[in-house]
C-alpha cells in the first residue's frame, strides 16, 4: 500500500506556534505532528509514502531524509503553489499503485487501512472517504451518504448537533483525474471531491478511532495533553 502525505502547509491559524516550521513540524508532545503520522503508518505496514511538501520543505527533508525506520519516502515538492488538489495530482506521479491512500499533515487519525482499502474495492469506488462522527461541532463541514455508503451530499460548516465529518484520509484512484480538466493549483475537496460528487463513485468509511486535528490552537493544545 502507497501513501500521499500531504505536508506543505503553512500553519496560518497557529501563527505563534509555528516557530517557522512547516505545520507538519509543529511540535506535538515533545516531537514533530508529522514524526507521530508515520509512526502510526509504519505500524499498520506502509512500506512506501510520498511527502507532498512546499513551504520550507528542505526543513522535512533533512529531519526525515529518504527512509524512516524502514519506509521509502520520497518528495513531491511544489516549486509554486498547487492546492491540495495539485498537490496530490503530481505526487501521484512519484508512486505506482493504482488505489493510493492521501492523509493531511495536520490530521491523525487511527483507521484500519486494510478494511478501508477492502471497503474501496468492493464498492469498486473512485473515492473513498474517511469520515467521523462528531457532536455538537461547528468547526467542520458535514458529509451525507446513503445505506450503501454512498456518498450524496457535502454540507458546508455551520452549527451541527450530530453528524459525519470528513476525517482527512482518503482512498483514491488514479485514474480519478482522468476525466475532468483542472487548472495547476486546485482544491481537491472544493473542486473535485465536493463539485463532482454526482459524477464520481465516492463512498464514506466510517472510522471509530483516535482523532485530532491541529490546525488551530485549542486542538493542537488538546494534542499535547492527549498524545504525551
Amino acid at each position: 500500500m502507497e501513501v500521499i502525505i500531504l505536508a506543505g502547509g503553512l500553519g496560518t491559524r497557529l501563527k505563534g506556534y509555528t516557530n517557522g516550521l512547516p505545520k507538519p513540524m509543529i511540535s506535538v508532545a515533545g516531537r514533530p505532528f508529522l514524526e507521530i503520522i508515520l509512526d502510526r503508518l509504519l505500524d499498520t505496514g506502509f512500506k512506501e509514502i510520498c511527502l507532498a511538501v512546499s513551504y520550507k520543505a528542505e526543513i522535512i527533508k533533512n529531519y526525515f531524509g529518504n527512509n524512516y525506520k524502514g519506509i521509502s519516502l520520497n518528495y513531491s515538492i511544489e516549486e509554486t503553489p498547487l492546492g491540495t488538489g495539485g498537490a496530490i495530482q503530481q505526487a501521484i506521479n512519484h508512486l505506482s499503485g493504482n488505489d493510493i491512500f492521501v492523509l493531511n499533515g495536520d490530521t491523525l487519525v487511527d483507521i484500519n487501512y486494510h478494511e478501508m482499502m477492502k471497503f474501496h474495492k468492493k464498492n469498486n469506488a473512485e473515492l473513498s472517504i474517511a469520515t467521523y462522527r462528531m457532536s455538537n461541532y461547528d468547526r467542520y463541514g458535514t458529509v451525507t451518504s446513503d445505506e450503501q455508503h454512498r456518498i450524496s451530499a457535502f454540507i458546508e460548516k455551520q452549527a451541527t448537533k450530530e453528524g459525519a465529518i470528513n476525517a482527512g484520509t482518503y482512498l483514491i484512484k488514479r485514474s480519478i483525474f482522468d476525466s475532468f480538466s483542472f487548472p495547476e493549483m486546485f482544491s481537491f475537496e472544493a473542486d473535485l471531491m465536493e463539485k463532482e460528487v454526482n459524477n464520481l463513485l465516492e463512498y464514506a468509511f466510517l472510522t471509530e478511532g483516535y482523532f485530532i486535528d491541529i490546525g488551530v490552537p485549542e486542538d493542537l493544545q488538546k494534542a499535547n495533553r492527549e498524545l504525551a
